[in-house]
């Protein structure tokens, strides 16, 4: 067998081994797993960091005002339900005026954090498009080094072998 087949035959024996993993942990919480597992955010690639920036900084986007209205007051009870939802709404408009000062600041805080973290995340793209181009431009003058090297090579063995190797320049 090449080597090429006997790492097809591993794979395929690591697939095996995977699904009977699966399987046995589906006969563990007693039928299929129907979501994923969450990992952890310093496992992601790169890939995932930015799916994950674009998932997790656009709800922040939406003002989601905490302060209660009347209107969200509600009862399932059937017949002490309408005396309580009068009481809490009544409560509300009484207090709403405090409860509405109060939230502002809570208000203000959600909104700045959430420009805060999407300022955050649009640096950190910024320095990453910033290092990937400083990364290219480095191999750039490596690779020029690499070829200034070879010809300062070239120049004095020529150099050396006009002269006759009377005086050698690589001892100056």
């Amino acid at each position: 067998m090449t080597d090429l087949n006997q790492e097809i035959e591993s794979l395929r024996r690591e697939l095996e081994e995977k699904k009977k993993e699966i399987r046995s942990l589906e006969k563990l919480v007693r039928g299929a797993i129907d979501r994923d597992f969450p990992l952890e955010v310093g496992e992601f690639s790169e890939r995932e960091l930015e799916d994950y920036f674009r998932d997790a900084v656009s709800p922040l986007k939406q003002v989601l005002d905490p302060r209660p209205g009347p209107k969200s007051v509600r009862s399932h009870r059937k017949i002490i339900g309408a005396p309580i939802v009068f009481l809490k709404r009544l409560f509300l408009r009484l207090s709403g005026f405090y409860t509405h000062l109060l939230l502002d600041e809570q208000v203000q805080f959600n909104r700045r954090s959430a420009e805060l973290t999407e300022a955050l995340v649009t640096r950190v793209r910024h320095y990453r498009d910033r290092l990937e181009q400083a990364e290219e431009k480095v191999a750039a003058f490596e690779e020029s080094l690499v070829i200034l090297k070879n010809k300062l090579e070239d120049l004095r063995s020529r150099l050396a072998a006009e002269t006759g190797g009377r005086d050698n320049p690589s001892t100056r």
